[in-house]
C-alpha cells in the first residue's frame, strides 16, 4: 500500500496511536518529510488537515508545515489553512532570532489580514512580531499599534490586548497614553501584575504626573504559608492546578523517590564539582556536563509520575497538545560561594511565544530555608516578559531590575525542598537562586523544560 493509503486508512479507523507510530518510521528515514509530501497529494483535504495536526502535536514541525504548503500549492486551503501555516512558521523560525528567516512569516500575516480582516489573532501575531524584532522603535511602532489597534476592535482579549496597546505606546514614548491603557486594563482585571509594575515604574519616573496612581496597591492574591503552596501526590492534581493557575508555581512532594535522586547525585557530583572549580559558575546544559545524564533523566521520568503531573497543569492552555521535552536542560552545583544570590529573572521574556513551557525544577539534597541554597520566587503571577534595561536598553519598555526586585520584594517565596519534591512553575515567573553567608551546604538540581505545543528551533531563552 502506498504511504497515502495507508495514512487514509488510519485516519478513518481514527487509530491515532498507529498512525502516529507509522509517522514516526516514516520520518526516521532520510526521505521521510519527501514521503509525506507526496503523499499530501493524494489524500483529500480534510486528510491532509489531520495529518498536519497530527505531525504539529509529534513536534514534528518541518513535517507539518510541509502539509500545509502542499495545500497552499494545491489551491485548496483555506484562511484556517493559511493562518495554521503562519503560526507553525513563527514557531519553527524562532522568535526573533533570525529576522531575516522570520520576515516571511510577517508577509503570510499581512497577506492574511488583508483577507481576514476580521481575524484578530492575526494582528496579535503581527504586533507580536514587531515588538520582538530587532528594528529601532522608530521602524515599528507605528505598525504594532495599529495591529494592536485592529485586534482590539475586531474582538481580541481586552485586557491582554489593552495590556500589549500600552506596552507599545510607552515603547514610542507615549507614558500618559500608555499609563491611561495600563489603569484601563486593572479596571477590568485588578489582578494584573504587569500592568502594576509598569503603572509603578512610570510613576518611579516621573513619567505620568497628573494621572491617578491609585491603582498601584498591590491587588494580587494574598502569599499563603508555604504549606498552602505544596501538595502531595494524594491530594491529587486538581489542587495542583488550582495553586499553578493561581500562583504560578506549585511543588509537589515526594513526586520523585529520593533513593533514585541519591544515584543521580552519587553518580555525577564528581564531574560538577570538577566543572565548577575550573569555570567558577554553577550552571551548565547537562549535555555538557556529561552526555549520560539526559538519558539517566529521561528514564527516571518514565518511571515516575513526572510527565501525567506535567500534562494535567499544562492543559488548562493547551489542552490538544502532547507534553515535549525541550532542549534546554539545565544541571546546577550552588553552594555557600559566592555568597550573593543570582538576580531576579524571567525564564522566557518575549511577548509572543506560541510554545509556552513549564520548568520543573528538582533537588539531589535538602536546600533553601537554611539548609543549601535553594530557589526565592516572587509570587505576583507576572503574565508576560519585563526586559530589564540594565541588561537591554534598547528593549520595547524595558524597567529597572533593582526597580523591580524592591517593587516585588513583598512576594517573595523562598521554599525548603527535600530530595524527591518537584517545583512547577511558569516561564514569565520572576525567580533567582538564594543564599546566605551562614549556609555552608552545597545542592545539586536539574531544571527541566516541558511544553504542550511545538518546540521552536532556533530559540535561546535569556537567563543570568
Amino acid at each position: 500500500m502506498s504511504d497515502a493509503s495507508i495514512i487514509e486508512s488510519l485516519l478513518e479507523k481514527h487509530s491515532l496511536h498507529e498512525l502516529k507510530d507509522y509517522l514516526s518510521e516514516t520520518l526516521g528515514e532520510s526521505e521521510g518529510v519527501e514521503r509525506l509530501r507526496r503523499a499530501t497529494k493524494q489524500l483529500k483535504t480534510m486528510g491532509v488537515r489531520a495529518l498536519a495536526l497530527q505531525l504539529a502535536r509529534m513536534n514534528q514541525v518541518k513535517a507539518a508545515m510541509a502539509c500545509w504548503l502542499s495545500l497552499k500549492d494545491s489551491g485548496r486551503d483555506t484562511v484556517v489553512d493559511r493562518f495554521a501555516l503562519a503560526s507553525m512558521g513563527m514557531q519553527f523560525r524562532g522568535l526573533a532570532i533570525h529576522p531575516d528567516h522570520y520576515r516571511p512569516v510577517l508577509e503570510e500575516f499581512t497577506e492574511l489580514a488583508r483577507v481576514a480582516p476580521k481575524l484578530s489573532s492575526v494582528w496579535i501575531n503581527i504586533a507580536g512580531y514587531w515588538l520582538n524584532s530587532l528594528e529601532p522603535v522608530s521602524v515599528w511602532g507605528g505598525q504594532a499599534q495599529r495591529a494592536a489597534t485592529n485586534a482590539l476592535s475586531t474582538g481580541a482579549n481586552p485586557v491582554e490586548t489593552r495590556y500589549l496597546l500600552g506596552v507599545i505606546k510607552e515603547s514610542r514614548g507615549r507614558c500618559g497614553e500608555a499609563a491611561d491603557d495600563y489603569r484601563r486594563v486593572l479596571s477590568m482585571e485588578p489582578g494584573h501584575a504587569a500592568a502594576r509594575v509598569r503603572l509603578a515604574w512610570l510613576a518611579e519616573q516621573s513619567l505620568v504626573v497628573g494621572r491617578d496612581m491609585s491603582f498601584l496597591d498591590h491587588n494580587g492574591p494574598a502569599i499563603p504559608s508555604s504549606e498552602s503552596l505544596q501538595v502531595s501526590k494524594a491530594e491529587g492534581m486538581t489542587q495542583a492546578v488550582k495553586i499553578f493557575n493561581t500562583y504560578g508555581a506549585v511543588i509537589v512532594r515526594d513526586l520523585i523517590p529520593a533513593a533514585d535522586l541519591e544515584v543521580l547525585l552519587d553518580k555525577y557530583r564528581h564531574a560538577v564539582v570538577e566543572r565548577q572549580k575550573a569555570e567558577g559558575v554553577g550552571m551548565w546544559p547537562v549535555q555538557d556536563v556529561d552526555s549520560k545524564i539526559r538519558a539517566d533523566l529521561e528514564k527516571l521520568l518514565d518511571s515516575t509520575d513526572v510527565a501525567s503531573w506535567l500534562e494535567k497543569i499544562c492543559s488548562y492552555r493547551f489542552p490538544a497538545w502532547e507534553i515535549q521535552p525541550r532542549h534546554d536542560w539545565h544541571i546546577q552545583w550552588r553552594g555557600p560561594d559566592p555568597h550573593e544570590p543570582t538576580r531576579i529573572h524571567q525564564d522566557c521574556p518575549v511577548y509572543i511565544n506560541n510554545s509556552e513551557f513549564i520548568t520543573c525544577w528538582f533537588t539531589c539534597s535538602n536546600c533553601g530555608n537554611g539548609d543549601a541554597p535553594g530557589l526565592e520566587l516572587y509570587l505576583d503571577n507576572v503574565s508576560h516578559p519585563l526586559h530589564f534595561v540594565e541588561q537591554f536598553p534598547d528593549a520595547p519598555a524595558a524597567v529597572s531590575r533593582d526597580f523591580l526586585t524592591e517593587y516585588l520584594a513583598d512576594r517573595s517565596w523562598s521554599p525548603r525542598m527535600s530530595p524527591g519534591d518537584v517545583l512547577l512553575f511558569r516561564p514569565n515567573l520572576f525567580h533567582r537562586t538564594e543564599c546566605d553567608r551562614s549556609w555552608d551546604s552545597y545542592r545539586m538540581s536539574y531544571d527541566l523544560r516541558f511544553q504542550c505545543g511545538p518546540s521552536a528551533p532556533g530559540f535561546s531563552e535569556i537567563v543570568e
